[in-house]
């Protein structure tokens, strides 16, 4: 009898040792893919705030634009004013590579990203010839304006 016991005893052990066994190997693994979750969580959540500082940025510079073409015909602040316009454009383009590089975006989301930072370096060719029209117009607030009327909207929807 004590044979047939202990078998049973046996089998039921392994059976619970095996339960147990399993249990942990699905918290190992659960662990993991919580792990793993979070992680596409928090970069998704910095390159959502890295569009939003990039997006926040280029309304500052457009900013920095319109003061230009209110304040620019003082020699001082127009050099002040241009400055820190072509200050945020950097930045702006410098964070436009950054997101470029982060590994576990999409291509297709870089793909637009390099578009993006494309149009806005040809924004700031246009920004510059209307710089120099508005210069030319001997600092006239209506000529610069006109120069770029409406040109930033494009990243601004692209953003």
């Amino acid at each position: 009898m004590k044979s047939i016991k202990a078998k049973l005893m046996t089998s039921v052990l392994i059976g619970l040792f095996s339960i147990l066994i399993a249990a942990l190997i699905s918290v190992f693994i659960l662990r993991s893919l919580a792990k793993d979750f979070d992680n596409v969580i928090n970069q998704e959540l910095d390159s959502r705030e890295q569009v939003n500082k990039v997006l926040s940025n280029f309304k500052i510079q457009v900013q920095e634009w319109k003061n230009i073409l209110i304040r620019g015909h003082d020699a001082t602040q127009y050099k002040k004013y241009v400055s820190r316009f072509t200050e945020k454009e950097t930045e702006i383009q410098n964070d436009l590579v950054s997101l470029q590089t982060k590994g576990y975006l999409p291509t297709k989301l870089r793909n637009q990203i390099s578009e993006l930072q494309a149009q806005h370096k040809e924004l700031g060719k246009q920004y510059r010839e209307g710089l120099v029209l508005f210069e030319n117009a001997g600092f006239n607030t209506q000529a610069g304006d006109k120069a770029v009327k409406g040109i930033d909207r494009p990243v601004v929807a692209a953003l």
